[in-house]
């Protein structure tokens, strides 16, 4: 396993905190899906931009990525008040897909 670079830890952290708010957001003001997977990409993608090497870049993306998903997937549970595998394999299909394509097909 390879080490952070301390600019790695602190964009995760960064991120993480950013990431967290939004999902606060989301759980208050139900601004709806499609928009906050949207905007959690732009955070991450903003988060990574500044990365001066490929390896930082992934290990922030990846880690973001898995934060925000996670979280978005126990919103779900809690909204929907369900804790059945189809509706876990639904939550994650929807914010790959959203995460992916930006939207839903028109």
């Amino acid at each position: 396993m390879q080490t952070m670079s301390q600019w790695t830890e602190q964009a995760i952290i960064l991120g993480k905190a950013i990431i967290l708010q939004f999902h606060h957001r989301l759980v208050e003001e139900s601004d709806g899906d499609e928009h906050y997977i949207i905007n959690l990409k732009t955070v991450i993608h903003g988060m990574i931009s500044t990365a001066s090497d490929p390896l930082s870049r992934r290990q922030v993306q990846q880690t973001l990525h898995d934060y925000a998903r996670n979280l978005y997937v126990q919103f779900c549970f809690h909204r929907d008040q369900t804790n059945d595998q189809s509706a876990l394999e639904e939550a994650l299909d929807t914010f790959d897909f959203l995460y992916e394509h930006e939207g839903w097909p028109q």
